[in-house]
């Protein structure tokens, strides 16, 4: 990853090769300085898993179609597949964090009895502030691991060694989530277990389908009842979800490619080149052309 202007997707692999750092190859790499690797890699798609914690200052940044401000004592949350765009940082910004691949987020929790609260709430909540004791709980695992990582890199077991210390935090974390719930209930559980499972089949399917019908027939269920569900439980409707995600890989492959505008056409499954124009100018306001240029 020579210019990082250029990079479309955020891997462990390739953070790795741009920022150095405690790292087990195809596993996780810890980040030291959160500031400079929004700064460096904004915008990204996550091909991985980023929690990590602001330990001062202030960031502001787009996760989807949520606008996120982080600021000391928050937890970032940012799930696979996730745009992040518009990342701004004040100068004194700082903070510690984890980048997991999916693979191994997988294997360390696969098991966990928390798994559900960890995928809707990171889903829901990509920034929430944590108590102190979790605070100081993060800082401790996170030194733990990096020791870890450091001293001991022949250990024979080590990604279940710090996996294990991963599912610790996991727990934690999980207990701070209840205790959110409970401060803020949401009482509409089944929507939300709805917009959970379309937000991930957008993730996956955007690309080749945008109609709502196709969506809520793999849930089977109605169009009417799913668009009910996911403005409950996210306050958007599931029109606005699968455009964000196909104007916003519009824009990246715009920007951040040599691709020709019939390359994208087809690339995102457009009948031909004016249907892609007229969409994608009905909601960026300019041409397709006219973007890459500005």
């Amino acid at each position: 990853m020579n210019d990082m202007s250029e990079m479309q997707d955020l891997t462990v692999e390739d953070a790795h090769r741009t920022f150095g750092g405690p790292y087990i190859p195809g596993k996780i790499m810890l980040i030291d300085n959160l500031r400079l690797v929004a700064r460096l890699l904004m915008p990204f798609r996550t091909k991985c898993l980023i929690f990590g914690l602001c330990t001062q200052g202030r960031a502001e940044y787009t996760v989807g179609l949520k606008k996120c401000v982080v600021e000391a004592g928050d937890c970032i949350l940012i799930d696979e597949s996730q745009m992040v765009l518009n990342g701004t940082s004040s100068p004194d910004m700082a903070g510690k964090g984890f980048i997991i691949t999916k693979d191994f987020a997988h294997e360390v929790y696969q098991h966990l009895s928390v798994k559900s609260d960890l995928f809707f709430f990171r889903l829901s909540n990509p920034v929430f502030r944590l108590s102190q004791w979790v605070i100081d709980d993060f800082k401790t695992y996170f030194g733990l691991i990096r020791r870890k990582i450091d001293t001991q890199t022949t250990h024979p077991l080590l990604p279940e060694v710090v996996g294990s210390i991963l599912q610790s935090l996991a727990y934690d974390l999980s207990c701070e989530f209840h205790q959110h719930h409970m401060r803020d209930p949401q009482q509409s559980t089944r929507a939300d277990a709805i917009c959970e499972q379309f937000v991930r089949l957008v993730e996956q399917n955007y690309r080749r389908e945008r109609n709502v019908s196709w969506y809520s027939r793999q849930l089977c269920i109605t169009a009417k009842y799913l668009s009910e569900a996911v403005r409950q439980s996210s306050g958007y409707t599931p029109s606005e979800w699968i455009n964000n995600y196909v104007i916003t890989e519009m824009r990246m492959l715009l920007k951040n490619t040599k691709m020709d505008i019939k390359e994208i056409t087809h690339e995102l499954n457009f009948a031909n080149q004016s249907f892609f124009g007229k969409f994608f100018k009905k909601h960026v306001g300019m041409s397709p052309s006219e973007y890459r240029n500005s």
